[in-house]
Parts: C-alpha cells; sequence; structure tokens
C-alpha cells in the first residue's frame, strides 16, 4: 500500500507542477494582473521550485532555507491547529535568527584574527579609560 500511495503522490505531483506551470504561463499573459494574480504566480512559483529542490542547492551554495509564508489566520483549523502552525513558523524563524547569529559571531572573530588593524583612538568614548577602533574590521581594544 505505501508503493500505490507515493506513486499517486508522485502523479499528484507530476499534475500540481504541470498545474504550476500553466498558471506561469497564463500569468505571462496577462496585461495587469490583480493581487489574487500575483498570489497564484507566487504558489505556482514555489511548486516549481520545490520540485526543482532548490532548498538542496541553495544550502550548497551557502544560502538560508526559504520559509514558506503563514497567512494570519486560518480559518478553516481549530483555533488549537491555528495557534499550532503559527507557533511552528515562529520557531523555524527563532531557530534561523539564532543559527544568523552564530555565523555573525564565527565570522567577525575569523575577520579580526586574520585583519592587519589599523588602531585609532575613538574620540567620542567618554569613559576614563582611552579606546582604540580599528579603521577595517571595526574591532576595538
Amino acid at each position: 500500500m505505501p508503493v500505490l500511495n507515493s506513486i499517486s503522490n508522485f502523479m499528484d505531483d507530476q499534475k500540481s507542477i504541470s498545474n504550476a506551470w500553466s498558471t506561469i504561463d497564463e500569468f505571462r499573459t496577462l496585461n495587469n494582473p490583480d493581487k489574487s494574480d500575483v498570489v497564484e504566480l507566487d504558489i505556482a512559483m514555489m511548486i516549481v521550485l520545490r520540485s526543482l529542490d532548490t532548498e538542496s542547492a541553495a544550502a550548497e551554495a551557502g544560502h538560508s532555507k526559504r520559509f514558506p509564508r503563514y497567512q494570519q489566520k486560518y480559518p478553516d483549523r481549530t483555533p488549537k491547529e491555528e495557534l499550532r502552525i503559527l507557533r511552528q513558523h515562529y520557531s523555524a524563524r527563532h531557530r534561523d535568527l539564532q543559527n544568523l547569529e552564530r555565523v555573525i559571531e564565527r565570522r567577525q572573530i575569523e575577520i579580526e584574527r586574520t585583519c592587519d588593524h589599523e588602531w585609532e583612538m575613538d574620540l567620542s568614548a567618554r569613559d576614563h579609560r582611552s579606546r582604540y577602533d580599528c579603521k577595517k574590521c571595526g574591532a576595538y581594544r
């Protein structure tokens, strides 16, 4: 039974990819697309990009994950399900922000270690200690 389900899912995926390309082609013929046309195009593009496994290609190129859009309200869901979905979106974005902070910290340390510092006195520092900033990388001592 799982094999039959995966085959039917594959056929559904192929049908949805075909429908997505049709939507994209139709959008190209519109002279004055309205907002609903733009949203349909966005969904169609995401279907096509997902089928091409762009997440793996982007990860190999050093790019972050793309987040799916979320809705402000999910009228077809129960309140409990709606909150669960929104919390999942929040958690995914929070994890990505934490990852980005780690990337920034590692990159800053790497840059500061390899920099040929040009120290300049920070005249805006108002405390009793002298402070110097590197003109190239922003490090301070």
